[in-house]
């Protein structure tokens, strides 16, 4: 169907041959890198570039990081939680405070705390709880909002790791919430003094969790 890799990469601009371009790009892997680099200089349209960038986190080349970086400087929201993603993936160093920054970016339209930046930091597991307590003391609500589902749903799949509870139990939310009473009961919506109690409780708990680990 593609008769180069030059080929492939204008295809995504093409809604009826961009899965299989993508499809074949990702098949190839870093070889394909350059040339999506080099279109996302000069893309044909918006589209063009985000599914150039979308292609290119399926393919994690390292040599996409820069291109990430600049993402991030974009207007458009999506684009810059690609930049972040990108940045996660390819396992960039400033990968954490990117995702910091666009925890609010490209909301998934019927999972209205789901973000591509709330998706990696959950990846990250426990390691990324500090980055966590830092903004649920945001003075972004919405910020706030997602930092609370991020800690919940980490210290659930930690407990559920630690723990291995029976199937069919409710063991592993019972111990969720002891913690989260514990430790203050943080919401996102509570008062100032109430949610940095709370997260001065949290700190605690993580740094007495890293030291057993």
């Amino acid at each position: 169907m593609f008769s180069s890799t030059a080929e492939l990469v204008d295809a995504l601009a093409d809604l009826s041959k961009r899965n299989a371009a993508r499809d074949e790009l990702v098949r190839l892997g870093a070889q394909a890198t350059p040339f999506l680099l080099h279109a996302a200089d000069a893309p044909k349209n918006p589209e063009h570039y985000k599914t150039i960038l979308r292609t290119l986190l399926l393919i994690r080349d390292p040599h996409a990081q820069e291109l990430f970086r600049r993402a991030l400087a974009s207007g458009d929201e999506e684009v810059r939680a690609l930049g972040a993603r990108g940045l996660y993936l390819a396992k960039a160093p400033e990968a954490l405070s990117a995702l910091q920054a666009t925890i609010n970016d490209s909301p998934d339209p019927l999972h209205w705390e789901q973000t591509p930046a709330v998706q990696s930091l959950i990846e990250m597991g426990t390691a990324v709880l500090p980055t966590v307590f830092a903004l649920m003391d945001s003075s972004n609500e919405t910020k706030r909002r997602r930092a609370q589902y991020v800690l919940a749903t980490v210290v659930l799949q930690d407990i559920n790791q630690r723990l291995q509870p029976r199937p069919l139990t409710n063991q592993a939310i019972q111990e969720w919430e002891r913690l989260h009473q514990a430790n203050g009961s943080y919401e996102w919506n509570g008062t100032e003094s109430a949610r940095k109690i709370s997260i001065e409780l949290w700190k605690r708990w993580f740094a007495e969790l890293d030291s057993h680990s």
